[in-house]
């Protein structure tokens, strides 16, 4: 059957989502609605159930009572419990059954089953409605015996329903009766036996009725009698009771008739009808609201009031009904349903066809059985009510308005008025009346006696005529006085609190008398006080003038034109005479005479010109001149808003004398510290000369047999050597930047391999204090820079420096990352983070200024000359960059240094080769930041990597991934310690057979020598040093992956192959010699002694260096002083290497350089010469010139003599190339 939209559908589409059994009937116990799980359960298909109810269906006495459940259910509105059986009869479960109401005012059945139902393994086949009384279930149990009475456990089930069954065989008599139908019956009079006829029950009920005549005889013989005229139910009364009698055939030609008393049901239809008529008559609209607010009923009159058709709003809530009063309405509806409060107000509520209607509504919660909330409410329109109330108001207040008029005259008047009437009785008294005898606000006036009114004002303060008197024969004297009053009367009073009051009496018609009392106090307080103002403005005035008299400036003040007062300083400062700036004389004449007299030099015109433009503009002005006679005056001019003028003159002679003198202290000052500062720039070489020949015989000297007490002082003379030398450096570089002169040269390069050099530089001062240097940022950097790459690494040195100094435990973090701001130009920003001692609030304010030493150094060392920090901001200065400090005393500190720099290009991608791309690989490092920095890098580099901090987690995971069959290649382990959790890790890892194909490569510290002989045993592929580069690691791990492949792939290998991977490698080569392939050694070139070593330098102390150290390794060499001599030599014996000096002319040694190589070219076929510079500094920008001009190599001084033997045996060998070079 359709299902309409409304309240109706809406539970038709909740039962539809349910999993358990659900149906919705009508009022007739017809199915209107089941969902799937009812289906299956009863085995009736949709279109069979539709329409039909289930006694109808089954024929079943349990069924029958299911629906007498649901009786019970609409007629009494309240929750039954009622048991269901499936179409086999074999399960049943209990089902919950509630009554609703519909929007048209229609009842229906819901019900749910509680539990849900066991899976039958029988299905009954599905039947319509035509077959389904045919095949009934009921047929089954009557069938053995077709007229025969049921079984007695079949008589109990139907004893107990709570209808009555009557069974008729085919002849229509009684063949069985249960005890329910018993008494229905009994109520009659009629005793039911087995065997009866039915026609004698028949008669038995017309004669209980016959005087009413309300049964249909034949209707109820039909009934009984299959294939007769009569329906299938009927409504029949039984003494005080109502039954509704329905009958099946069954197929052994049986009938069953069900009994089931309506009596309650039809006591409950006649007053539900009743009490509907009675609402739909009431005169005033009413309607009821569910718990969510949405109407349910509304009667005739609420219809009318919303003029449409009032089933159009059934299920609507106040907000889709009076969208304009939405809110309030919704307001009041919940409150009323969550609080109870009943509600009773008026207000004007638009219609939905539009019309805005006053009304009078009331609100109330009500409940039902079930604790169901309802909202019943009733309107009144109170249009007409409001129009009278409107007349009636407008009248009164007609009447009432002068009345008003004059009390509200009375009462805002700022005097106090008193009325008293004819019986000296207070009719009106105003708040002023009240308070200005302190009448109590809580006790009313009106009405008081004037006895009562005067003696209360005399305690408190006001004064009464008569002395000497009693006060009664006072107050009565003077409440005489008043009655006999006649005219007006005026008098003064002065209270006790000091106030003055003036009192006002007059007598009205009809025996009234209006008294005013008027506080005139604030008027005598004003007066006093213009008094007191005015001496007081006159004591001021004249100590204004005698303090104006001894001030140092002068003060005049102008108005109109004309000068109200100057003082005597006045018309010393300007040199005037004191008659032209008197009281009242001209300012303009004054003026003029400025401008005329010129002793303020040629352009004072000019200047006091611009000063009275200005002050047409502006409020204050001011102007210096300088008098012939060398006086400087400080002219000042204010403007008020009165239109005066004021002008001070000040005498400032003594300030500018003072400016000039400072001035001149100041440019003194500056021109010796850049003379200090030029002097210690050129200074550079003579300083670094010395310096250079100590250590250099210290070098010479540690390296000859000396004791060990000789070797402990010649190892004190290189190190302090070498820290003068830094710090001599440091000083020469502050010099530079503090004088302007050092430049930034610009040339392509990688930030992130500049780091990783220094880095690597500081790996050993790291190490020597068990601090570890890590590295992070490779991935964020994807451009090369255009820059000064030697400043780029001083200020990383430095700071790094400096970061290890101050840090006893922990780590130092160089973080680099970039910003791109446009295509040309982007920021690099470097982090240097230490776990060391930090910066308190004061230090960091002067961390970057000259020579800054605190007694609790955070970063530098206690003692040091204070320029490290100093030097790093200058260099940063250079660049256009910044530089900050995060630190907190103890915790440790972030320098961060942002530098602009051109985009040089893209960075070449650093991933992996392609076929080592989405290798697996396992890191553990226990330092939770190495293990960050690691899987950043592992992501980065292309493999399918993770780092861990866990040994315990790490090896899960290297067993799981067997399991699923993706086995780790390579382990990574961060080593920091010889005895450390990372050690036994690896033990476990080796001892476990799962393993065995697993290539491990170690990271460890470069002091951590006993480390190495502990691996020796354990099948480590690789060991590398921390820190460690970012391409180093990165090939190193490429390198294992690719040996462990070739391994797995190679049993046995036909010829042996030269060995081309790295030195890192090394201990692969152990492993090699257990495989049929033996490992081959690397061959070194052999060092091939120069024929001939030439030396280009000016200094002797330099020469003896080279002497001795080339003397003692037995190299041939000659010294020359000057280039020229050099050059003749070179031609004869073209030498395998040359030292040429750079340090004491730049450009001569350049063009040199360009003369050497442009006649090799002119000789192609001589020997090359390599040409190796020997600088002070190593600075990017000059080593690309140095080799742009031909030279090969270049070392820095002071060297050891170890590192000069090393680099003249580099280009001695033979046919080396000569082409560019690393620096040295």
């Amino acid at each position: 059957m359709p299902v309409e939209g409304g309240l109706l559908a809406i539970a038709c589409e909740k039962i539809a989502k349910l999993d358990v059994p659900a149906f919705i009937k009508d009022s007739e116990l017809r199915f209107v609605a089941v969902n799937p799980a009812f289906e299956a359960f009863s085995g009736y298909d949709r279109p069979a159930l539709l329409g039909h109810d289930i006694g109808t269906l089954t024929g079943r006495p349990e069924d029958r009572a299911w629906e007498d459940m649901e009786r019970r259910a609409l007629v009494f509105a309240d929750e039954q419990l009622a048991l269901c059986f499936d179409g086999a009869g074999q399960e049943h479960c209990r089902v919950q059954i509630e009554r609703f109401v519909t929007e048209d005012e229609k009842l229906f059945v819901f019900g749910v089953f509680r539990e849900r139902p066991r899976q039958s393994k029988v299905r009954l086949l599905k039947r319509n409605r035509h077959s389904a009384s045919e095949e009934s279930v009921m047929e089954k149990p009557l069938s053995a015996n077709d007229a025969g009475p049921p079984t007695p456990d079949f008589c109990a089930l139907l004893d107990a329903l709570t209808m009555g069954v009557l069974m008729l065989d085919g002849d229509l008599h009684i063949a069985y009766v249960n005890s329910i139908a018993v008494d229905m019956l009994a109520s009659i009079g009629f005793r039911p036996r087995l065997g009866d006829g039915f026609m004698t029950l028949v008669d038995a009920i017309i004669a209980c009725e016959v005087q009413d005549g309300r049964i249909d005889r034949q209707g109820l013989v039909g009934l009984a009698m299959k294939g007769g005229d009569g329906g299938k139910a009927a409504r029949i009364p039984l003494g005080d009771r109502v039954v509704d009698i329905s009958r099946n055939h069954l197929s052994c030609g049986n009938v069953v008739l069900q009994l089931t008393d309506v009596t309650d049901l039809q006591a409950f239809e006649r007053e539900s009808l009743l009490y509907r008529t009675v609402l739909e008559n009431v005169p005033e609209p009413v309607f009821l609201r569910d718990c969510e607010r949405r109407l349910i009923f509304a009667n005739a009159a609420y219809e009318h009031m919303l003029g449409q058709d009032r089933t159009h709003f059934y299920g609507m809530t106040e907000s889709e009904m009076f969208s304009k009063n939405a809110e309030q309405l919704c307001d009041e509806n919940t409150r009323v349903l969550e609080t109870g409060v009943e509600i009773e107000r008026e207000q004007i509520v638009t219609m939905p066809n539009g019309v805005a209607v006053p009304l009078l509504t009331s609100l109330r919660r009500i409940s039902d059985g079930n604790g169901h909330r309802y909202i019943v409410g009733t309107l009144a329109d109170i249009s007409i009510l409001k129009v009278s109330e409107r007349a009636l108001l407008e009248a009164r207040a007609q009447a009432e308005e002068r009345y008003q008029q004059f009390e509200r005259i009375l009462r805002t008047m700022p005097i106090g008025v008193v009325i008293w009437e004819p019986d000296f009785i207070i009719g009106f008294a105003n708040s002023k009346a009240r308070d200005i005898v302190n009448w109590p606000q809580n006790r009313p006036i009106n009405g008081v006696s004037g006895e009562d009114y005067i003696r209360h004002a005399y305690e408190n303060g006001w004064p009464l005529v008569g002395q000497g008197e009693d006060l009664d024969a006072r107050i009565a004297a003077r409440c005489a006085e008043i009655k006999q009053l006649n005219g007006t009367q005026q008098y003064e009073r002065t209270l006790d609190n000091g106030c003055h009051v003036l009192v006002s009496m007059t007598a009205l018609e009809h025996g009234q008398i209006l008294v005013t009392y008027t506080d005139y106090t604030e008027k005598h307080l004003r007066e006093r006080e213009i008094r007191e103002a005015k001496a007081r403005l006159e004591d001021v005035g004249t100590l204004l003038k005698e303090a104006s008299q001894v001030m140092t400036q002068g003060l005049c003040v102008v108005e109109k034109n004309k000068i109200l007062y100057a003082n005597d300083k006045f018309a010393e400062i300007l040199n005037f005479p004191a008659p032209m700036v008197a009281q009242g004389a001209d300012w303009q004449a004054l003026y003029d005479s400025l401008k005329l007299r010129e002793d303020f030099g040629a352009n004072s015109a000019e200047l006091l010109e611009d000063l009275a433009s200005r002050l047409c503009i502006e409020t204050s002005v001011s102007g210096v001149l300088k008098r012939h006679d060398g006086v400087w005056v400080n002219l000042e001019a204010l403007v008020s808003g009165e239109g005066r003028w004021l002008f001070v003159a000040r005498d400032i002679s003594y300030e500018k004398n003072r400016e000039a003198e400072l001035t001149a202290l100041a440019s003194r000052a500056e021109a010796a510290d850049k003379a200090k500062s030029r002097f210690l720039a050129s200074m550079g070489q003579e300083i670094r000369t010395p310096m250079s020949g100590v250590l250099g015989m210290a070098e010479l000297l540690i390296s000859s047999d000396l004791d060990a007490r000789q070797k402990t002082f010649v190892d004190v003379i290189l190190k302090s050597g070498r820290s003068l030398l830094t710090i001599i450096n440091d000083i020469l570089d502050f010099a530079k930047i503090d004088d302007r002169s050092l430049s930034l040269r610009k040339a392509p390069f990688d930030p992130m391999a500049a780091v990783d050099d220094v880095i690597l530089l500081m790996a050993g001062r790291a190490a020597e204090k068990d601090i570890e240097l890590l590295v992070r940022g490779h991935s964020g950097l994807k451009h090369l820079v255009s820059a000064d790459a030697g400043r780029f690494r001083q200020i990383l040195t430095k700071l790094v420096d400096e970061a290890i100094k101050a840090t006893e435990k922990g780590h130092v973090l160089v973080e680099l990352s970039e910003q791109k701001e446009s295509d040309e130009l982007l920021w690099l920003t470097l982090q240097v983070e230490d776990t060391g001692r930090g910066f308190t609030p004061e230090q960091r304010n002067v961390a970057f200024s000259k020579f800054s030493q605190f007694e609790e150094p955070p970063l530098f060392h206690k003692g040091g000359a204070g320029l490290a920090l100093s030097i790093v901001g200058g260099l940063v200065e250079l660049f256009g960059g910044t530089i900050g400090i995060l630190s907190e005393p103890g915790e440790g500190a972030v320098i961060t240094v942002r530098l602009p720099l051109a985009i040089a290009g893209e960075k070449i991608s650093e991933r992996s080769a392609l076929h080592l791309q989405g290798s697996r690989v396992l890191a553990l490092a226990e330092n939770a930041l190495s293990c960050g920095i690691l899987n950043d890098q592992l992501a980065h580099w292309g493999f399918d990597g993770i780092a861990l901090t866990e040994p315990e987690i790490a090896f899960g995971v290297l067993r799981e991934a067997i399991v699923v069959d993706q086995a780790i290649e390579v382990l990574v382990v961060d080593v920091q310690k010889a005895n450390d959790a990372a050690m036994d890790f690896i033990r476990r890892v080796r001892l476990d057979g799962l393993f065995n194909r697993l290539s491990i490569l170690v990271l460890m510290p470069a002091n951590l020598s006993s480390v190495h002989d502990a691996f020796d045993g354990m099948n480590v592929q690789a060991q590398l040093h921390k820190p460690v580069a970012d391409t180093l690691l990165r090939n190193a791990i490429s390198d294992v992956l690719k040996a462990a492949r070739r391994a797995s792939r190679q049993e046995t290998v036909p010829e042996t192959r030269p060995d081309t991977r790295p030195a890192l490698q090394a201990p692969l080569q152990q492993i090699a010699s257990r495989l049929p392939v033996p490992p081959v050694q690397s061959v070194m070139p052999e060092i091939v002694m120069p024929e001939i070593v030439m030396i280009v330098s000016g200094s002797d102390t330099e020469g003896d260096f080279f002497r001795q150290t080339l003397s003692a390794a037995r190299i041939s060499y000659e010294i020359f002083a000057s280039q020229e001599q050099a050059f003749s030599l070179w031609q004869q014996q073209r030498p395998r290497v040359m030292l040429i000096d750079l340090t004491q002319d730049d450009a001569g040694a350049l063009e040199f350089l360009r003369f050497l190589r442009a006649e090799e070219a002119r000789t192609p076929h001589m020997p090359p010469t390599a040409l190796i510079g020997l600088a002070s500094r190593a600075v990017d920008t000059e080593k690309s010139m140095y080799l742009a001009a031909g030279l090969d190599d270049l070392l820095v001084l002071p060297l050891s003599s170890a590192k000069l033997v090393e680099c003249i045996q580099h280009w001695s060998v033979e046919h080396h190339p000569l082409p560019q070079v690393a620096l040295s």
